[in-house]
């Protein structure tokens, strides 16, 4: 494999990781709002 393979495979793995990365941020956001509005109405 080439440097510049290499380069491409690596710069692929982290553009994944980063997507991982931000759904699991949204997906945490999500759940911590669901979370506070059933504290609120008083369903947890």
């Amino acid at each position: 494999m080439t440097s510049h393979e290499e380069y491409l495979a690596a710069k692929s793995e982290l553009d994944s990781a980063q997507d991982d990365l931000n759904t699991a941020q949204r997906n945490l956001f999500s759940a911590y709002h669901a979370y506070e509005s059933a504290t609120k109405y008083g369903l947890v």
